[in-house]
């Protein structure tokens, strides 16, 4: 019997306000919650678009810049928020651009929509 992985949406590709505004649309029409994937949009001293439309993605400027920040830590954040998530019932939605990010989730998670967008 085959072990069922848990759901996760991807939307990625070079058009940031373009992944985000799909996004948001898909946070209200399957019941899910962001959270970012965009190096820029998760360090805090950075000043990057990414609360649209009364929406904050998860993990958005909680990282400090000034200190080494892997793609294993990246995993290893995102893994708690996506948990918190699916125990409220909803479907985490990854937005953003930084492949490396992305790449480190994709092996653990049943991906339900993943997009490009160019």
């Amino acid at each position: 019997m085959a072990v069922r992985k848990p759901l996760l949406v991807i939307i990625t590709g070079f058009l940031s306000a373009s992944e985000i505004k799909l996004a948001h649309q898909l946070v209200t029409s399957i019941n899910g919650e962001l959270i970012t994937a965009d190096l820029p949009s998760l360090i805090k001293q950075l000043n990057v678009m990414g609360a649209i439309e009364g929406v904050k993605p998860r993990l958005y400027r909680s990282v400090d810049g000034l200190k080494l920040f892997t793609s294993a830590d990246y995993a290893r954040v995102t893994y708690e928020e996506i948990k918190n998530i699916h125990s409220k019932g909803k479907v985490p939605i990854i937005v953003g651009h930084t492949l490396s990010h992305i790449n480190s989730l994709m092996r653990d998670y049943y991906v339900i929509y993943y997009k490009w967008i160019v």
